[in-house]
């Protein structure tokens, strides 16, 4: 019996009283499996930074819903419902995923006629927080991701 350069190399998990045979492996994430973690709701919206945290996240265990508010139209929403598919398909398809669009062409409206140009990036992410901490709490979801820290 060669043990540094076996002819035979045979695998096995003991598991208490079990013996497993590992007949194939295969590469995963690197991370931890899916829903091991918190559920997360993700506020996405077709950037690159939303998008890694996304899979970040996926990678950490949590299963992500995605929410995207729309300020610009129907073509940007289709654009990233199809990033927010990928993502899906690639790392997460195990789970059903949400996808909530939110109408705030309202919202930015209001904001660029009563709040001064200097507030209004930041009323408008407070705005988008408050919404999507109700929209969380209502699908019994308890972390928002952001991805800001990333961009």
């Amino acid at each position: 019996m060669q043990l540094k350069n076996p002819d035979i190399t045979v695998k096995i998990e003991i598991e208490h009283d079990k013996m497993l045979f590992i007949k194939v492996r295969h590469d995963g994430m690197d991370g931890f499996p899916m829903s091991t973690q918190e559920d997360v709701l993700s506020l996405i919206s077709g950037e690159f930074d939303a998008g890694v945290a996304s899979y970040e996240f996926i990678r950490r265990g949590s299963r992500v819903y995605y929410l995207f508010f729309n300020m610009g139209g129907r073509t940007h929403e289709i654009g990233t419902k199809q990033m927010a598919y990928e993502l899906w398909e690639r790392y997460s398809s195990s789970h059903k995923v949400r996808f909530t669009t939110v109408d705030f062409e309202p919202v930015v409206g209001e904001i660029l006629t009563k709040i001064d140009d200097g507030q209004m990036g930041v009323v408008l992410k407070r705005m988008m927080m408050r919404v999507a901490s109700v929209i969380a709490q209502k699908n019994r979801i308890e972390a928002v991701v952001t991805g800001e820290a990333l961009g």
